[in-house]
């Protein structure tokens, strides 16, 4: 068995059609975002890919889109600093700052940079309700700046009472650094919510899906019923930690729950570096998205200068480049990349057919009922039996292993959200247990099936046999500073 696996040179293609029709699909993608974004670059005439079913060709179809994938991210990463490079952060009096899109970006220090004509174009509206949108340096700055504003416009109040049902690590530490200002409890369990007082909070941040080991699913419905029965006493702020979904996000089904409620103030927030750059990663940023009840409309105006002013004092804005890069007619407008993904996710998913006795104890999915669309991931996790680092490590080298015997290059890094599928493992802080990650990406090509196959290979040996084949592999770690140039 243990030759098998090592040596054979192709892993079966049981539908190479599906394959050549993905990565034509994916070419087409690429030509026609960068044909938009470099239009004197001749992309097509750089690239090529080939219709034939032959492993070979498939193989090298794949890696000529990693390579095209890189190629228009660099470009137009030179693109737009040669084209910012030339104004200094605090740029001369009077002089005119427009985006590769002709946008007018505002400043006279680059700190305290304003970029409304892109925000209201990615501002994603609602006839129910008014509200805007605005851009920050990351998520996290934009969570830590949504804290400074909830204590200023209820600071009349005794102390501040919130509730977070969260699961992402950087979330709940970041919270703990305002305990001595506010009141906050944690959701773990969805029984609880009958046992707490939900009229006595005075913001609710949610995450559909917890960001933990379990990917914890958070029962929205029943979150929105009782939020509805809370009393319209007091402005109120219900978040919505959306990164796992981006654009797809069903920010109109909230909403609607909430429009004949008053006093509320619902945000959406999520980092747009994920799912919203066309997975190639120009710029950390965070978008927060307001809506307001139609009595509080008069907050809007002084809520968006009071974010504004507080960005620019933190030096928590994007940079003049940062802007030049994301102001396209893509980035943040594209709601099928974010979909595909998800759908790819849930697509990998359903195709593994794990024996989970053996080397591997479980998937973790939450979205495998396919009943409410906000319960979708744009990754999976694997636990093994023994939990212990040299068993992920090792199932991490045969992974990276069996796609350079194959001719390919498979991605170990963190996030997600690219084109192509990446995998790695890391480990919880607070017990030591550990988890394997994949982000299948957008494209459905050779290493997505290749991935699935050798998972299900795996999953029926015993344990003893995939320890076995330790000897065989090479140190992943001297690998994962190889890519692709």
């Amino acid at each position: 068995m243990k030759e098998k696996l090592l040596h054979k040179k192709s892993i079966n293609c049981n539908n190479p059609e599906c394959i050549i029709y993905n990565q034509v699909k994916e070419y087409k993608n690429l030509i026609t975002l960068g044909t938009k974004l470099l239009p004197q670059s001749s992309i097509r005439n750089h690239y090529e890919i080939v219709h034939s079913t032959k492993i070979h060709d498939i193989v090298n179809n794949e890696n000529t889109l990693d390579l095209m994938t890189n190629y228009i991210r660099k470009e137009w990463m030179k693109k737009a600093f040669f084209h910012s490079v030339d104004l200094y952060r605090s740029p001369e009096h009077f002089t005119t700052k427009k985006t590769l899109n002709q946008n007018i970006v505002e400043y006279d220090y680059e700190r305290t940079l304003k970029c409304r004509s892109f925000e209201n174009n990615i501002h994603h509206s609602n006839g129910d309700f008014d509200g805007f949108s605005i851009l920050f340096s990351s998520a996290m700055a934009a969570i830590d700046t949504l804290y400074t504003l909830i204590l200023r416009t209820l600071r009349s109040r005794k102390k501040v009472s919130g509730l977070q049902i969260c699961g992402y690590y950087e979330n709940i530490l970041l919270s703990s650094e305002y305990r001595n200002f506010i009141n906050i409890d944690y959701l773990v369990k969805e029984e609880s919510f009958h046992h707490l007082d939900f009229d006595k909070y005075d913001f609710y941040l949610v995450e559909p899906i917890r960001a933990n080991f379990d990917l914890s699913k958070t029962d929205l419905e029943l979150f929105l019923e009782t939020a509805f029965r809370i009393n319209n006493n007091k402005i109120r702020y219900f978040i919505f930690d959306s990164s796992l979904l981006g654009s797809t996000f069903p920010i109109d089904e909230i909403l609607n729950k909430f429009k004949n409620k008053d006093k509320v103030i619902i945000c959406s927030i999520r980092s747009g570096l994920k799912l919203d750059q066309e997975g190639m990663e120009f710029s950390n940023c965070g978008l927060l998205s307001f809506y307001f009840s139609k009595d509080l409309n008069p907050m809007i105006k002084p809520v968006y200068s009071y974010l504004e002013d507080y960005r620019g004092k933190t030096g928590k804005a994007l940079n003049f480049y940062d802007i030049c890069m994301l102001d396209n007619d893509y980035f943040f407008m594209n709601p099928n990349y974010a979909e595909d993904i998800l759908e790819n996710t849930y697509d990998f998913y359903q195709l593994l057919s794990i024996k989970t006795n053996n080397v591997i104890k479980k998937v973790v999915y939450p979205y495998a009922d396919r009943k409410y669309s906000y319960y979708k991931t744009p990754y999976l996790f694997i636990k093994l039996q023994e939990d212990k680092e040299e068993s992920y490590k090792l199932l991490l080298d045969i992974l990276i292993e069996i796609c350079e015997i194959n001719g390919c290059y498979l991605n170990s890094r963190n996030s997600f959200g690219f084109r192509n599928i990446s995998v790695e493992y890391f480990q919880n802080i607070e017990d030591l247990s550990l988890v394997f990650k994949i982000a299948p990406g957008k494209l459905k090509g050779y290493k997505f099936f290749l991935l699935i196959e050798i998972l299900n290979y795996i999953s029926e040996m015993d344990l003893k046999t995939f320890k076995s084949l330790r000897p065989y592999y090479k140190d992943s770690e001297k690998r994962w500073s190889r890519g692709y140039t």
